[in-house]
């Protein structure tokens, strides 16, 4: 998203992050992972999530994903760009998985300057992300 910002903003849209956690947790993400061009916000009860009708995997559900995932990034020798790697981004990443309830699924969301939906993915599991090229050629069609 930071690479894309440019991008996405040249089109007069403002990126909103929100995150099911605290602000002491997103300040250390900012500090560990940042800086980033645009707000992140937190939603640490989950009711934005779940106002949006976002969904929580079952574990039985979501371990097997996140097994598929690693298997893949390391086969595609990706995995160590996925993996924290600084003793900061690491410390975060250990509190976050300690501390949140990682079987949440996020999602992406198009909004008009009214509130609208314009577009939306529901992530469905940990390996259902919308890709960033997808994001554009949405709002390339749509805005």
């Amino acid at each position: 998203m930071r690479k894309s910002y440019n991008e996405i903003t040249k089109k007069h849209l403002k990126i909103v992050v929100v995150v099911p956690t605290t602000w002491e947790q997103i300040d250390n993400l900012v500090e560990a992972y940042g800086p980033y061009p645009f707000s992140i916000y937190g939603d640490p009860s989950h009711a934005l999530y779940k106002d949006l009708g976002h969904v929580y995997l079952s574990k039985a559900k979501f371990w097997p994903k996140v097994a598929s995932l690693a298997i893949s990034s390391a086969i595609k020798g990706t995995l160590k760009d996925k993996l924290p790697q600084t003793k900061e981004q690491k410390a975060v990443f250990k509190k976050s998985m300690d501390t949140q309830n990682i079987y949440l699924q996020g999602g992406t969301w198009l909004f008009n300057p009214e509130g609208e939906v314009i577009w939306k993915h529901r992530d469905k599991s940990p390996d259902d992300h919308v890709s960033i090229k997808e994001i554009i050629e949405v709002i390339n069609t749509n805005i």
